[in-house]
């Protein structure tokens, strides 16, 4: 087995410069690397990097990469600063996302961090009343009730894009094994890229019809809040709130969103 450390080259050069990098642990998931305190970095910087291990069948000598992930999260998203007519169903709607695929963090005091990661994130917004996303040959978006002896199913906005979560996180008392990690809450400002929207509407009229558009006017840059309480460093609860609203409200109703979930690391 060979691991590959993937773009350590290119984030020692950008964020630390001509700095010693010292590797600390090397697991299966991922490796850490220390950049000791100088005069030039002050504090030191812990880098955690998503690895891939080259794997090789001794059958047929096939090579497989397999990615090793950070974490992952699932939650349930809400409604906020909801226009009139839209009604987005919190139990119906969720996200879905893989966090800090690359990861860099610095203690700034005993038991105080601040850390920086990017991600990816699914996001889907339901309506399951009896209004749906009407998409006009305009361009434009309203919220109209479904044909007359619809039985409606679902009217969702799908999105997905990138997300860069920075974070200070504050240790809760001791560390409870000697597993990396202990019971931590974080906070922080989390930066979402999204270049990708996506229109659908199912719903039965004498057979099964489905409305499906991928020409949206949406926010491609956003900036939200994310709260969250780990056990362990293993599995947690967070809440995310992003107060701009996901469509270009030039063109469609407004909402924003507010998210509970989990977040788990494997």
């Amino acid at each position: 087995m060979k691991r590959f450390s993937l773009i350590l080259f290119a984030i020692s050069i950008a964020i630390i410069g001509k700095a010693q990098i010292l590797v600390i642990s090397d697991t299966d998931k991922s490796q850490d690397f220390e950049v000791p305190s100088t005069d030039k970095t002050p504090g030191g910087w812990n880098f955690n990097i998503l690895s891939t291990n080259l794997l090789q069948n001794n059958n047929n000598c096939d090579n497989k990469w397999t990615p090793s992930l950070t974490s992952f999260y699932f939650g349930f998203i809400g409604g906020a600063n909801q226009a009139d007519d839209v009604s987005i169903n919190m139990g119906q709607s969720y996200e879905l996302g893989i966090d800090n695929i690359l990861s860099a963090e610095s203690h700034l005091s005993k038991g105080v961090m601040l850390s920086i990661g990017l991600g990816m994130g699914w996001r889907n917004h339901r309506m399951t009343n009896q209004k749906m996303f009407a998409k006009h040959d305009d361009g434009s978006i309203t919220i109209e009730p479904y044909p007359a002896g619809a039985n409606p199913k679902f009217s969702r906005i799908h999105t997905w894009g990138f997300v860069v979560p920075i974070k200070f996180s504050f240790r809760l008392g001791k560390l409870t094994n000697k597993r990396a990690g202990s019971h931590r809450f974080s906070i922080g400002p989390e930066l979402y890229y999204t270049p990708h929207a996506s229109l659908k509407t199912r719903y039965i009229l004498d057979r099964k019809q489905k409305l499906k558009d991928n020409n949206l006017h949406f926010n491609k840059v956003t900036v939200g809040l994310q709260a969250e309480c780990l056990i362990n460093g293993d599995i947690g609860v967070y809440c995310k709130y992003n107060p701009f609203p996901v469509l270009d409200t030039d063109y469609a109703p407004k909402f924003s969103s507010i998210t509970v979930g989990l977040t788990v690391s494997p």
